[in-house]
Formats: C-alpha cells, structure tokens, sequence
C-alpha cells in the first residue's frame, strides 16, 4: 500500500500507474468527499489503461487507507489543505479559480460538464472516458 506520509499517524493513501509510453498520459483524479479510489476502478481508470494512459489517485485522509491522528478534525479545511499540498490548486469549483489555474498551464483543454455534479466518475464514467480520450489524442 503506497502512502504519503503527512506527520505522525496521518498519510495519504494513492494508487499510481504509469503510462505505457511516453507518448500516453498520467491523469490525477481527486475523489470526492464520500469517496474513495475505488470509483475510478469502476470505468474511467480500466479504460484510460486498455488505451495505454496512465493514473494517479489519492484518497484523503478519513477516506479508505488513509489514516488520521486521534483529534484531526476531518472537515472541509483538511480536505482542502491535503488537496493544495497535492496539487497546489482548489478542490471546490470556483470559476474565478478555475479561469485563473487554467490561464497558467500550458497548452491547457478545459472540458465542462454542466450536467454532472461532483461524483464525475459516478454520474458520468463514459463521458469522461472520451472527454479524457481525446485530450491524449490532441496533445
């Protein structure tokens, strides 16, 4: 089991797999609060790797595998915390955040999906398969 460890007690579980070239991408997929990496496993992750894509996915802490010191207060900071020291970025849509992540990456795509909320991998696996499809294929 591959963690990241925090400070005393306190990890974050994830899962990587490499991409089969290097011409194929890594994805980094953030679960929701209710969780866990095992959403990913249902359709989108096993499918991105049958096209030779790669995948990391953290669980945070609370969420399976990924233990917490007695007295952490799981709540929306921590989650955001874990998320920034990950990422450096926001796990809560903002469009005023999100406009401004996306003006700094290079070569950046943006997929919407107004019709999904935040359980992508639940509400909509195949969506996001293609969607995630053809960002490799453009790049």
């Amino acid at each position: 089991m591959a963690t990241i460890q925090l400070g005393p007690q306190e990890a974050l579980y994830y899962e990587y797999v490499a991409p089969a070239s290097t011409v194929d991408c890594a994805y980094v997929f953030f679960n929701a609060l209710t969780g866990d990496s095992n959403m990913w496993e249902a359709v989108i992750a096993p499918k991105l790797r049958e096209f030779g894509h790669g995948m990391l996915v953290y669980n945070f802490r609370g969420q399976t595998n990924s233990p917490f010191a007695p007295g952490t207060k799981l709540d929306a900071d921590l989650i955001v915390d874990d998320a920034l020291r990950l990422l450096q970025g926001h796990i809560f849509f903002d469009d005023g955040d999100v406009e401004a992540l996306f003006a700094r990456l290079p070569r950046a795509q943006r997929f919407d999906m107004p019709d999904a909320g935040h359980l992508i991998p639940g509400e909509r696996p195949e969506a996001s398969v293609q969607a995630l499809l053809t960002f490799a294929r453009d790049l």
